[in-house]
């Protein structure tokens, strides 16, 4: 009988002991752990704020060798509102910083900026939309524009560049003798984000410049759809300057206007409706 109680004992203290060492044990590791600071992201405010690769502005800009690549000139690193950053250092009134949203530009957009573009405040700020409603809604304002005639929209999609869509070519007139291909319209859409669309754009290609005038023409009337479409009172003087072949730009509360020439070995004219944010 002695030696059960004596067994019984054993027993007991051997589990007991084995659960208090391994709690001991636990809470030993468990301090031993240092404890993970959350990463701070800030948001920015503007745009276009290109980065340089020292803080200061007598630093070279940082070149965007992708992008400078796809469009053959110069593109610098640039962050904009739509951009989430995380800071790695401050300096004299600058910020070195990493992009971390969108996150398939962190492994190139880092450099130093101003601080004072940076947001810092610790409320949450509201998500970006567009002033004009049918922004806001990518997948209707593409099947609006598809309706206006010259082909409909492709898929919303994103690289590291942004987000856009656009139609394929609308070709209309006779074929150019010097390159044998018609004047041609297309829509683009653009956003440095996903989930609105900033920038709507009409290019005209006037491949034949003996069909100048239809080529701006066809431009007018697709530029009269496009407004129409959109809900959208067109500035005053933009059609006549379209007509006339001259540049032109406005801005009110809800969108900036713009029409402009890029001349090279044919006319491309581009028309530009920029969403202002609410």
């Amino acid at each position: 009988m002695k030696l059960k109680i004596t067994l019984i004992f054993f027993i007991v203290l051997s589990i007991y002991g084995c659960n208090n060492s391994s709690k001991d044990a636990n809470q030993k590791q468990s301090k031993s752990i240092p404890k993970v600071k959350p990463i701070k992201v800030y948001s920015i405010k503007g745009k276009g704020i290109e980065l340089r690769k020292g803080a200061g502005e007598n630093f070279e800009k940082i070149v965007n060798q992708k992008a400078s690549s796809v469009t053959k000139n110069t593109v610098y690193v640039s962050v904009d509102y739509t951009c989430k950053v995380r800071i790695e250092s401050e300096k004299d009134g600058w910020s070195k910083i990493t992009v971390v949203e969108p996150s398939y530009l962190s492994s190139s957009h880092k450099g130093w900026m101003k601080s004072e573009s940076i947001i810092k405040s610790r409320e949450k700020s509201k998500p970006e939309k567009s002033k004009i409603e049918v922004f806001n809604n990518v997948n209707e304002l593409k099947t609006v524009l598809s309706k206006n005639g010259i082909g409909a929209l492709r898929n919303w999609r994103g690289d590291e560049l942004g987000w856009f869509s656009s139609s394929d070519y609308f070709s209309f007139g006779n074929q150019s003798n010097i390159n044998g291909m018609q004047n041609n319209l297309a829509y683009y859409l653009e956003n440095r984000q996903k989930t609105f669309v900033k920038e709507l754009k009409i290019i005209l290609n006037i491949n034949n410049a003996k069909e100048k005038k239809q080529g701006l023409s066809k431009l007018k009337i697709i530029t009269l759809k496009t407004f129409k479409s959109l809900s959208l009172e067109i500035p005053n003087g933009l059609l006549t300057n379209i007509s006339k072949g001259k540049e032109f730009q406005a801005e009110n509360e809800y969108f900036f206007t713009k029409l402009e020439l890029d001349k090279s070995k044919i006319d491309t004219w581009k028309l530009t409706i920029e969403s202002q944010i609410k």
